[in-house]
């Protein structure tokens, strides 16, 4: 190592060389490989040193004018210290800067979420671990406790989340530990052996349940299409209004089928019984007219079956997808329903608010979920006598264990 110039440099001869000296570096004296580098902006005060490699290397302290030469030498000579004890400063700061960014909020956002907007759901995924471990986002990820799991699960049950909600939770919040661990942030996960103590759901939560595994009397499922009806002329009557009032930029609604996505996405959701998720990633290659068949890998359980899932149109499933393609010009690629705001697909909220106002048309129960289609689904073709093998395999289930468990007390 180099020996200290004893001769400390000056605050005037060190501006001096800022000011009037093309030398790029500038040894301050008095400490062993204390010096300064020229940037754009000033100085980089600097302590050159060789770590157990012998590889040289630099520890920055701050940079001028932000950080004074007075204050430089005073932590060069802190630094110094530790060096010469033998400690490896860069790798303390690095350490220190590791532990500030390697929180469990900091690793959302820059590392997990690359992976998991891959998701159909990956934005709600992380939205929802953010929401529910809101008090441990500052937290670093190899922290985490048993004590800490059951602090968290106790706050779970008194806020009244159902239980699968809670293990839904706890499983994504392992599952970014664990995808720590593949990107080399951790070496184990400290909540791998740690299980969720007993939960039994509130009787509120079980009649919350069997009220959404309902279906729709026919006289429901007659007011479900005629509030649909109504809500399309509601939406031209406000268009043509617009345009008569000065917004001649519109395109009038005039010829066209459907006025936007949100009636097709229901019928097709009604006919066939797929989640949401489904359908706004629904792809036209994914759809065979000729056959009247739907091929798609399925977004719930890709992560099991990655294999497309093939299910037969109905009908009425089939005569909507012909409408809406002729309507969006005989589209062969690309999102069967694209948001044009976007120019990709719609996210799961994409009906929400219609739903609301369709159900207020058809005067249809202000509560019914709009899964209660797929529920409405399965319930009438289980009434309708057909086999629960087959209508596991509509539903998209690898067996038939689901359909027996909610449905088969709808078997004639």
């Amino acid at each position: 190592m180099a020996k200290a110039i004893k001769t400390e440099i000056t605050k005037k001869d060190f501006e001096n060389w800022l000011l009037n000296d093309s030398k790029s570096e500038l040894s301050l004296g008095g400490i062993a490989g204390f010096n300064a580098k020229r940037n754009k902006h000033g100085a980089t005060f600097r302590i050159r040193y060789y770590d157990g490699a012998g590889k040289r290397r630099f520890y920055k302290i701050g940079s001028y004018p932000a950080v004074t030469l007075q204050q430089a030498r005073l932590e060069a000579r802190k630094r110094s210290g530790e060096k010469e004890l033998g400690a490896d400063i860069q790798a303390e700061r690095t350490e220190r800067k590791r532990q500030a960014t390697n929180t469990l909020g900091v690793y959302l956002d820059d590392i997990y979420s690359v992976t998991a907007l891959q998701k159909a759901y990956g934005r709600y995924e992380i939205n929802a671990i953010k929401k529910h471990f809101s008090e441990y986002l500052d937290r670093p990820l190899n922290s985490f406790s048993a004590r800490d799991v059951t602090q968290w699960q106790a706050k779970m049950v008194k806020s009244r989340l159902s239980v699968s909600t809670i293990k839904k939770q706890y499983t994504a919040l392992k599952t970014v530990l664990n995808h720590s661990i593949k990107r080399g942030f951790m070496e184990a996960n400290p909540l791998q052996q740690v299980k969720l103590d007993p939960m039994r759901d509130s009787i509120e939560h079980i009649e919350a349940r069997k009220e959404k595994r309902t279906y729709l009397s026919k006289e429901q499922i007659n007011a479900l299409f005629q509030g649909l009806n109504l809500y399309e002329n509601e939406r031209r009557k406000e268009r043509s209004n617009s345009i008569k009032h000065g917004k001649k930029h519109l395109q009038p609604f005039e010829g066209l089928t459907y006025t936007s996505h949100v009636v097709p996405m229901i019928e097709l959701m009604f006919h066939t019984g797929l989640r949401t998720g489904d359908i706004i990633t629904l792809k036209w290659t994914d759809v065979n007219m000729d056959f009247g068949t739907l091929s798609k890998i399925l977004n719930k359980t890709r992560h099991k079956n990655p294999d497309p899932t093939t299910l037969p149109l109905s009908t009425e499933a089939l005569n909507t997808l012909k409408k809406w393609n002729i309507q969006n010009r005989h589209a062969r690629s690309g999102y069967v329903f694209i948001n044009p705001q976007t120019g990709t697909c719609f996210d799961k909220d994409c009906l929400r608010k219609q739903w609301v106002r369709i159900k207020d048309l058809s005067g249809l129960p202000t509560e019914l979920d709009m899964y209660t289609l797929r529920h409405n689904f399965a319930s009438w073709l289980v009434m309708n006598g057909v086999n629960l093998m087959t209508v596991a395999k509509l539903m998209g289930h690898s067996d038939v264990s689901m359909v027996i468990r909610h449905y088969a007390h709808l078997s004639p």
